[in-house]
């Protein structure tokens, strides 16, 4: 498994600080991964980690995505991304950016109060 440099390392910068407690920062990575068609989620609370697949096929994935959860304080986690795609698979929606994107809208949708919808936003 890599570590939090190495992932922090290949992610966007050093991830990103979002006004949310540690425990809606994992709920809103699971179901943005969900809102992307992800085939698989691993939880590891002990590394604060959570890896997901998509395009999982009998012998390997089209991409895979790792997100580290840490609390910055009582309000505010940093999260921070790295993707992995198949050798074989130059292109795919399950980037970074789109992952940093839909987290910051579950955010904003968080923290107005409402339930995070089973569909994406548009």
């Amino acid at each position: 498994m890599p570590s939090k440099d190495f992932v922090r390392s290949n992610a966007d910068g050093t991830g990103r600080v979002y006004q949310v407690t540690a425990a809606q920062a994992w709920d809103i990575a699971k179901t943005v991964f969900r809102w992307e068609g992800a085939d698989d989620i691993s939880e590891n609370h002990e590394e604060d980690y959570i890896i997901a697949s998509i395009g999982k096929g009998f012998f390997s994935y089209d991409a895979a995505m790792c997100v580290w959860i840490d609390p910055a304080d009582s309000e505010n986690t940093v999260v921070a991304v790295a993707t992995k795609r198949n050798d074989l698979t130059k292109a795919t929606s399950f980037t970074e950016t789109t992952f940093y994107w839909r987290f910051s809208q579950a955010v904003e949708i968080v923290n107005a109060g409402g339930t995070l919808p089973a569909s994406p936003p548009n």
